[in-house]
C-alpha cells in the first residue's frame, strides 16, 4: 500500500509539492494556535475543608472537630488519605482521592465531598464557624507583579490594585486575579478600664448598640392599591464620625454619644498577620491565573499591554514589577525548542552531507522538518499542549526521526550506485524494509506506552511524551516512504555519472566502510582481549555510575531562589515582620542579588506549579530572591544560607530552588504513628539524634514537623465567686479578648470593604493592661436583689445610684479566676488517616558533593529503625505500662540481646552461634561454625533475611539475603551451626497475676523459613514437654511482665534447644482460635489486663494453614468461601491487610479434627477450594 502511495505521488508531483506546502503551513498554524503552557495542566485531586473553632487549642480542635470531619469524610469513595493539620483555633483537613479518579469524574467526588462536609457541620461543637470547602487547587497563578506606591498607604493601594483587577480580567485567557498583602483596617472602640463601669456604661449596651446601628434589617413589603412596595430603615452606620455620634442609653436614663465614653479610631489590625515588601518597601501581589487552554505567551503580551494602558490611569509614585512571570519562560521554552530543531536540522544536513552526499542531506532534512509540522496538526486535534513534556518529547526524538529517512535514502543510494533504473531503485528500498521499519517505530514508540497508560499523575503529566513520540516517529515511517523516494527523484541524477572506462562501482567501499571492515576484523583476531575489554568498559560505567549524583527530579534553572523562615511560635507577627524586612536588608547587600520581595503568613499564591505553598502562620515568612541567572543562583545561595543563620539565630531558615519534590517539606522524612504525643515526641527525637549523627545531613535542617511547645496562660475560671457577680467563663473570655488583640463586635460597609469593629479595654493613657488580674471583667446577667435590698429601694433607706452601681460595676479579673498559670501545649496536632503522626524532617548537607536523599536514607535508616526500643526503656523509666517489659522488647527485638540472655546468663543449652558485622566477620564465623549453618539478620520476623548454608558457594548469596531482609536493613548477623532436630515446637507460655500457664505444644511447618502450617498439639514424651516447660519458664520469668510469649524449641531425642522467644502473639499460635476456649490473643489481653486466667479449656486436635498471596497490588479477593468452609469446626479468618508487595499472609485456615491428621487434610482441601484474585492496583 504504501509502494502504491509513493508511486501515486510519483505520477503527480504537483500534487505532491501542494500537500508538502500544505503540511509546512498547516504546521505553523497549528504552531500558532496551540495552547503553550509551563507545564501541562495535572488535576489536583485534593480538596481542602478548612474548620475555623475560635479560643479552641490545637488538641481540643483535634478531638472535637477534626476526627468527627475526618470519619465523614474517609468514608467518601477512591479516597486514598485523609490529613489533618489541627492548629489553635482552626483545623485544616486535607483529602486525597486516588490518582485512578478520572478528571471527568473529579467534580463529582468533590460534590460528593462537599455534602459530607454539610453533614458533618451540623455535629460540629458549639462555637465552631461553618466548614469551607476549597477544591480549586489546581490553578497556578503564573503571573504575578508587585504594586508599590511611594507615599500612599494601604487603602489607597488597594483601590487601586482593584482598579487594575478590573482592567485586567477583561484581557482573553485571564482566569482569575488574586490580590495578596493588603493589611486589614479595623476601627477599634477604646474603652478605659476606669470607664466602664461609669456613667452607668457597660460594654454590653456598646455592643448592643453597634451592632443594631451597623445592621442591615429587614422592613418587609408595603402593599399599595395592587402593588407591594419595599420598605427599607436608613441611617446605617457608615463611617468613623457616625459611630462617635451614637446614642448610647445608660442605665439611669441619660444618653451619651459613644465618643464621649469611648476613643473611636480608624486603624490597622494590629498585629500585621500578612504582608508582602518589595526591596523593603510596602507592595501588594496581584496574581494572575490563566486558563487551561490559554497561549501562555500571548496572554503575557496582552496582559503587559493593558496594565501598560491602566498604569498610565494611576497617580504619580505607582510602579508594577514582574516577581514571577510564566509567559516569558513558555516563550524562552518555545524559543529554545525552535533554534534545537533549526540546530537539529543543520547537524542533520552536515553530517549526512559528509557521509551520503549534499543533496541526500538536503532530503533527509527536509523530511525531518516535514515531520515535524505535520505532527502540529496531528497533537493539536489530540487535545495537546506545547509545554515542558510536549517540547522535550520534541527534542528526545529529533535523534529518532531521520532513522527512517535515512535508511530508505540509503538503500536508493546503493541501488542507484549498481545500476538500477529509476524505477527500481527509487521502490525497492522502501518494499523490502517498510514493515520491519514500521516494527522498529512503532517498538520505539511503545517504549514509553506506559507513561501513557499510568493510571496516576506520572500519567497525566507526562502522557504527552508518548503522543508526540508516537505521532511524530509514525509520520517519519510515512514520510520516509513517500517524501523521500519523490525528492529523490526530484533532486537526484537519474543515473550514476562515470567516466568513460571506468569500472563498475563497488558498492560499500568508502573510506568508512574500509575502516569499520578492517576494525571488525582486527577484533575478531583478538577474541579474547576483546571480551575482556568490554567487561571492562562496561565495569568502569556501573563504577561511574555510582560516582554521579543521582536524584529522582533535578532543580529548575530558574534565576530565582526561595528562602522560607520559621520563628518560634510565641514571636508576635510584628517582629516576624520586623525580622523579615532585615533579612531582606541584609541578603539585599550581597552583590549576585537583584531584587528580594519578601511574604508574610504564606505564599502569596501558588504561582509557580512546582513551588510548594507553605503556610506557616503568624510566625512564618518568606524571601522570594531574584539574582542575574542561574548560574549566579548557585553561588549566592551557599552564602546567603550562612549569612542568614548566623545573623538570625531565632529563625529556622531553610533555601528552596525550584523543583517538583513540592509534597514534602524536607527530602528526607521519617514518620511515627500513635496516638500519645509524648511518644511520638520521643520517637521523633530519637530519630533526629541520628540524622544528626549522620555525616551527610546537614545538621541545622533536622526537626519535626510538630514544632516545639508553645506557652499558653490558662485563667482557672472561679465558678463560686463569679457566679455571685453573675459572670460566666465567656464574659471572662470577652474580658480577656477585649485587653488584648480586641473583641470583633460588628462590621462597618465601606464600599467594598468590611471593616471590623473592635472593642478595646485600656489603661486611661491607651496603653495595654499589663496586670491580668486588673482586667475588669463585666456581664448583663447580674439582676439579681435580695429582699433586703428591695425594701431599702422602696423605703428610700438605699439610694438607686448606688444599687446601680452594685448590680452594674465590672469585676477585676483576679476575682473571677483561682489563678492564671502558665502551660506548655502543642501549637499544632498533625493526623493522617485517623491516627495521630509526627515527621522527622532533615535535608542533604549542601556542602558535600555525596550527600543526597538516597545516601542520607541508606545511612540512618538501620538506627531509625531500631529505636522504638530504646525510647520505650526511657517511658517506662517515666512511668508508662510497657507490655510486657521494656526490656523483654529490647532484648527479643534483637537476635544478639535475647542470645546472650539465653545462652550466656542463664546458661540454656543452644545450638552453636557466632554474630557477625562485616562481611570478612561474616566468612570467618561461617568457617568457625562450619557447614551446614543457618545465617538470620539479629533484627528481622516471620523468616525475613533468613537462609540455610550447604557449601561455601552458598556464602554470597547468604550474606546479600541478611542484609535485605533485616527489620533495621544492612547490618548485624547470627550464624546459627545447623541442628539435626527431630521436630521443632512454639511453646506459647502466659504469664499472668495467678502465675505462669503453658498452653500444648504447636508443632509446625515453614517454607523459606516462614510459617506456613502449624497443628496442637505437637506429640511429646513428658521428660521431654518438663524439659521444654522448665526451659520457656526461666526464659520468660527474666524477661518479665505479663502476657503471652512465643517460646520456639527444637527437639533432638529427649534434648530440648532453646531457639528463639516472642514476647508477644506467635504466627504459628493463630490455631489456638479454634483449638482452645481463649485464644492466644484472648489469653494476652487477660494477662496484661490484670486478670484471673484459672483454667485453658482445650478443644481438641487442631491445625492452621496460612494463605500466601503473591503479587503486587492493593485489591486481593478470596473467593468460594461457599466451599471452603463446607466441612464441620472449619474456619477462615482474613486480615485486615490492604495490599500485597511480594508475598503475604492474608488469611489464615483453621480446622479441628480427630487427629492431628484429620484437621491438617482439613485444612489442605479448604486451601486447594479457596479462590485468590488479583486485581490491578488503583
Amino acid at each position: 500500500m504504501k509502494m502504491r502511495m509513493t508511486e501515486f505521488f510519483m505520477r503527480r508531483p504537483v500534487l505532491f509539492w501542494s500537500l508538502m506546502g500544505a503540511i509546512l503551513v498547516a504546521g505553523v498554524l497549528s504552531f500558532l494556535y496551540m495552547p503553550k503552557l509551563e507545564d501541562p495542566a495535572v488535576a489536583v485531586k485534593q480538596a481542602m475543608v478548612v474548620i475555623p473553632y475560635p479560643g479552641a487549642s490545637a488538641h481540643e480542635v483535634e478531638l472535637k472537630a477534626a476526627q468527627l470531619m475526618e470519619d465523614e469524610l474517609r468514608a467518601l469513595p477512591n479516597v486514598k488519605k485523609v490529613k489533618s493539620e489541627c492548629r489553635n483555633g482552626s483545623a485544616i483537613v486535607t483529602v486525597e482521592f486516588q490518582m485512578t479518579v478520572l478528571n471527568r469524574d473529579l467534580e463529582q467526588h468533590f460534590d460528593l465531598l462537599r455534602r459530607k462536609v454539610s453533614d458533618a457541620a451540623a455535629r460540629l461543637p458549639e462555637g465552631c464557624y461553618d466548614p469551607v470547602v476549597i477544591d480549586d487547587m489546581m490553578d497556578v497563578y503564573g503571573i504575578f507583579y508587585a504594586l508599590t506606591a511611594d507615599g500612599y498607604d494601604y487603602p489607597e493601594m488597594y483601590r487601586y490594585a482593584k482598579y487594575l483587577r478590573r482592567e485586567l480580567l477583561d484581557v482573553k485567557g485571564v482566569k482569575r486575579i488574586n490580590i495578596a498583602g493588603n493589611r486589614d483596617e479595623v476601627i477599634n472602640i477604646i474603652l478605659s478600664k476606669e470607664q466602664i463601669a461609669r456613667n452607668g456604661v457597660i460594654p454590653t449596651q456598646i455592643i448592643s448598640a453597634l451592632q443594631q446601628a451597623g445592621k442591615t434589617v429587614n422592613a418587609g413589603m408595603y402593599p399599595n392599591d395592587g402593588e407591594r412596595i419595599a420598605l427599607y430603615v436608613d441611617s446605617a452606620v457608615d463611617d468613623v464620625e457616625e459611630i462617635r455620634d451614637l446614642e448610647i442609653r445608660t442605665m439611669d436614663g441619660r444618653q451619651l454619644r459613644l465618643g464621649d465614653v469611648a476613643r473611636v479610631e480608624r486603624d490597622y489590625a494590629t498585629p500585621q498577620r500578612n504582608g508582602f515588601f518589595v526591596d523593603g518597601r510596602p507592595a501588594l501581589a496581584l496574581c494572575i491565573a490563566m486558563e487551561s487552554s490559554a497561549i501562555v505567551p500571548d496572554v503575557g503580551k496582552a496582559v503587559d499591554a493593558r496594565l501598560a494602558e491602566a498604569m498610565r490611569q494611576l497617580p504619580a509614585g505607582f510602579h508594577t514589577e514582574k516577581i514571577f512571570f510564566q509567559p516569558d519562560k513558555v516563550s524562552e521554552a518555545i524559543s529554545s525548542f525552535m533554534w534545537n530543531l533549526l540546530e537539529s536540522v543543520v547537524i542533520v544536513i552536515l553530517v549526512l552531507v559528509f557521509t551520503m552526499g549534499f543533496r541526500s542531506g538536503l532530503i533527509i532534512g527536509f523530511g525531518l522538518v516535514l515531520t515535524v509540522a505535520v505532527s502540529f496538526p496531528i497533537l493539536l486535534v489530540c487535545g495537546t499542549t506545547l509545554q515542558r513534556i510536549s517540547l522535550g518529547a520534541f527534542i528526545v526524538a529529533m535523534g529518532m526521526l531521520v532513522d527512517n529517512a535515512v535508511v530508505i535514502m540509503d538503500g536508493i543510494l546503493i541501488d542507484r550506485k549498481r545500476g538500477f533504473m529509476p524505477k527500481t531503485y527509487l521502490y525497492r528500498i522502501g518494499r523490502n524494509t517498510a514493515l520491519p521499519l514500521l516494527g522498529a517505530t512503532v517498538i520505539a514508540a511503545s517504549t514509553f506506552l506506559g507513561i501513557y497508560l499510568s493510571p496516576d499523575s506520572a500519567g497525566e503529566y507526562a502522557g504527552d511524551l508518548f503522543l508526540v513520540l508516537c505521532v511524530s516517529l509514525l509520520a517519519s515511517w510515512v514520510l520516509a516512504l513517500v517524501q523521500v523516494p519523490v525528492c529523490a527523484k526530484s533532486w537526484l541524477p537519474a543515473r550514476e555519472k562515470r567516466q568513460a572506462g571506468a569500472q563498475e562501482p563497488v558498492v560499500m567501499n568508502s573510506p568508512v566502510h574500509r575502516f569499520v571492515r578492517r576494525a571488525i576484523s582486527f577484533l575478531i583476531g583478538y577474541k579474547r582481549a576483546t571480551i575482556v575489554v568490554a567487561f571492562a568498559v562496561l565495569g568502569l560505567s556501573i563504577f561511574g555510575m555510582t560516582r554521579v549524583k543521582n536524584l529522582f527530579f533535578p532543580d529548575f534553572d530558574y534565576k530565582q531562589f526561595v528562602v522560607e523562615c520559621f520563628f518560634p511560635s510565641a514571636t508576635d507577627a510584628d517582629r516576624v515582620r520586623d525580622r523579615l524586612l532585615a533579612m531582606s536588608d541584609s541578603v539585599q547587600l550581597h552583590p549576585g542579588v537583584e531584587r528580594v520581595a519578601v511574604s508574610q503568613g504564606s505564599a502569596p499564591a501558588h504561582y509557580c506549579l512546582v513551588r510548594p505553598m507553605t503556610s506557616g502562620g503568624d510566625c512564618y515568612g518568606e524571601l522570594i530572591v531574584d539574582c542575574p541567572d542561574y548560574r549566579t543562583v548557585l553561588e549566592v545561595i551557599p552564602s546567603v544560607r550562612r549569612q542568614l543563620r548566623e545573623e538570625f539565630p531565632e529563625a529556622y531558615v531553610r533555601i528552596r530552588k525550584y523543583n517538583f519534590s513540592i509534597s514534602t517539606s524536607h527530602t528526607v522524612e521519617v514518620e511515627f504513628a500513635g496516638p500519645d504525643p509524648a511518644v511520638l515526641r520521643a520517637l521523633s527525637a530519637q530519630a533526629e539524634a541520628v540524622m544528626r549523627r549522620c555525616p551527610y545531613v546537614d545538621p541545622y535542617s533536622v526537626q519535626n514537623n510538630w514544632k516545639p511547645k508553645g506557652k499558653a496562660l490558662v485563667a482557672e475560671f472561679n465558678q463560686r465567686d463569679a457566679l455571685r457577680a453573675g459572670i460566666g467563663r465567656g464574659d471572662v473570655a470577652n474580658a480577656l479578648l477585649a485587653a488584648t488583640d480586641g473583641m470583633p463586635v460588628g462590621v462597618l460597609n465601606d464600599q467594598e470593604r468590611m471593616v471590623t469593629l473592635n472593642l478595646q479595654v485600656r489603661n486611661d493613657d491607651g496603653s495595654r493592661i499589663r496586670n491580668l488580674d486588673e482586667i475588669p471583667v463585666w456581664s448583663m446577667m447580674n439582676l439579681r436583689l435580695t429582699d433586703e435590698e428591695l425594701r431599702g429601694v422602696l423605703t428610700g433607706g438605699r439610694a438607686m445610684s448606688e444599687l446601680q452601681d452594685r448590680m452594674f460595676r465590672a469585676m477585676p479579673l483576679g476575682n473571677a479566676v483561682r489563678d492564671i498559670r502558665l502551660d506548655w501545649d502543642e501549637d499544632v496536632v498533625l493526623r493522617m488517616n485517623g491516627r495521630r503522626v509526627i515527621e522527622a524532617e532533615c535535608d542533604p548537607n549542601p556542602d558535600c558533593d555525596a550527600a543526597t536523599p538516597a545516601r542520607v536514607v541508606a545511612e540512618i535508616r538501620p538506627e531509625i529503625e531500631a529505636i522504638a526500643t530504646d525510647v520505650l526503656v526511657d517511658l517506662e523509666k517515666e512511668g508508662y505500662h510497657v507490655v510486657p517489659t521494656a526490656r523483654a522488647a529490647q532484648l527479643t527485638m534483637n537476635r544478639e540481646g535475647i542470645r546472650r540472655l539465653a545462652a550466656e546468663t542463664l546458661g540454656l543449652p543452644t545450638s552453636p552461634y557466632c554474630f557477625a558485622a562485616t562481611r570478612e566477620e561474616f566468612e570467618q564465623a561461617v568457617q568457625k561454625i562450619g557447614f551446614p549453618c543457618v545465617t538470620k539478620p539479629i533484627m528481622s520476623s516471620s523468616g525475613h533475611g533468613q537462609s540455610v548454608l550447604r557449601s561455601p558457594e552458598d556464602v554470597d548469596r547468604a550474606w546479600h539475603l541478611t542484609q535485605e531482609g533485616g527489620r533495621a536493613g544492612a547490618g548485624k548477623v547470627i550464624v546459627e551451626g545447623f541442628v539435626k532436630f527431630d521436630y521443632e515446637i512454639t511453646l506459647l507460655t502466659v504469664r499472668h497475676c495467678g502465675g505462669t500457664s503453658f498452653l500444648e505444644p504447636i508443632g509446625h511447618y515453614q517454607q523459606d523459613g516462614d510459617y506456613r502450617e502449624s497443628w496442637q498439639p505437637q506429640p511429646m514424651q513428658p521428660s521431654v514437654r518438663k524439659q521444654a516447660e522448665e526451659i520457656a519458664r526461666k526464659i520468660t520469668d527474666a524477661l518479665g511482665g505479663y502476657g503471652i510469649f512465643g517460646v520456639e524449641l527444637f527437639v533432638q531425642g529427649d534434648r530440648v534447644l532453646f531457639s528463639e522467644v516472642s514476647p508477644r502473639p506467635h504466627d504459628t499460635g493463630m490455631v489456638t482460635m479454634i483449638s482452645q476456649d481463649l485464644s492466644e490473643f484472648a489469653l494476652h489481653v487477660r494477662a496484661i489486663l490484670g486478670l484471673p486466667i484459672p483454667n485453658i479449656a482445650f478443644h481438641g486436635p487442631s491445625a492452621s494453614r496460612a494463605v500466601v498471596v503473591e503479587g503486587d497490588t492493593n485489591r486481593v479477593e478470596l473467593a468460594n468461601l461457599e466451599e471452603v468452609l463446607a466441612e464441620p469446626d472449619t474456619q477462615i479468618r482474613i486480615f485486615g491487610k490492604s495490599e500485597v508487595e511480594g508475598h503475604r499472609r492474608m488469611a489464615v485456615l483453621l480446622a479441628r479434627g480427630a487427629s492431628i491428621e484429620e484437621a491438617r487434610e482439613k485444612t489442605a482441601r479448604a486451601y486447594a477450594k479457596l479462590k485468590i484474585n488479583l486485581f490491578e492496583r488503583e
